[in-house]
C-alpha cells in the first residue's frame, strides 16, 4: 500500500493530502486503489463496531468534511476547468460535500435509534398484493423529495 494509507488519521486524509501536487491519473487511480483495499481490510471490524463508537466516527467525518469541503468543490471545478465565476461551481458542492454531510446525518439519525429497532417506528408502510410489507424509505424529507422530484 502506497505511503501506510491505513495508519492516517481523518484530519491526515484531507483532498490535499490524498491528491498532493499534480499527479498523473494513474498514481491517482492507484491511491484510490490503495483506499480501498485499506476500507475492504476493516469492513468486519466496521461491523463490529457499536452504534454509539460510529455515530462518534460520523460526527468527526463531518468535523473533517466542514474543514475540507470547499477545497473538495474547488479542485473539482478546477479539474473540470470551470472559469472561476462559473455558476456551474455550486454543482460540485450538489455532488460532493452536500451528499456526504446528508449521508453522515442520515447514519447518525438512523444509528441513535437502532435500539429496539425504534427507527422502524417513523418508516410508513403499507401491504402490497401477496401480503408482505413495503417500507418506504426514501426520499426521506420533504427536501430529497423536491430534489428529486419523486
Amino acid at each position: 500500500m502506497s505511503e501506510s494509507l491505513g495508519n492516517l488519521s481523518i484530519e491526515q486524509m484531507s483532498v490535499q493530502n490524498l491528491i498532493p501536487g499534480e499527479k498523473t491519473a494513474s498514481e491517482e487511480t492507484q491511491r484510490c486503489d490503495d483506499a480501498l483495499l485499506v476500507l475492504d481490510g476493516n469492513k468486519h471490524e466496521w461491523a463490529r463496531t457499536d452504534c454509539t463508537v460510529r455515530i462518534f466516527i460520523l460526527q468527526e467525518i463531518k468535523t473533517a468534511l466542514l474543514q475540507q469541503s470547499e477545497g473538495w468543490a474547488e479542485i473539482a471545478a478546477r479539474r473540470k476547468r470551470l472559469p472561476a465565476s462559473s455558476t456551474l461551481k455550486g454543482e460540485e458542492w450538489l455532488a460532493g460535500p452536500l451528499p456526504v454531510m446528508a449521508t453522515c446525518n442520515g447514519l447518525i439519525e438512523t444509528l441513535s435509534k437502532m435500539e429496539n429497532k425504534a427507527f422502524l417506528a417513523q418508516l410508513p408502510y403499507r401491504r402490497v398484493a401477496k401480503g408482505q410489507l413495503a417500507l418506504k424509505v426514501f426520499p426521506h424529507t420533504l427536501g430529497t423529495n423536491f430534489f428529486y422530484q419523486v
